[in-house]
């Protein structure tokens, strides 16, 4: 496991995959099981990740 900054936070990657990210702002950015994304995202305070263009 390593650490690198990314997302204006902190980043935690897993053999140069990112697990996790705590953001400056307060925001946690996770990857997650794409078959459990839907049910995720439909709680309150979770939404999907959008990359800026």
């Amino acid at each position: 496991m390593s650490e690198k900054r990314m997302f204006g936070g902190l980043a935690f990657l897993v053999h140069g995959n990112l697990a996790v990210s705590a953001s400056s702002q307060g925001g946690l950015l996770l990857r997650i099981d794409p078959a459990q994304a839907e049910s995720l995202v439909n709680q309150q305070h979770v939404r999907r990740f959008e990359m800026r263009g």
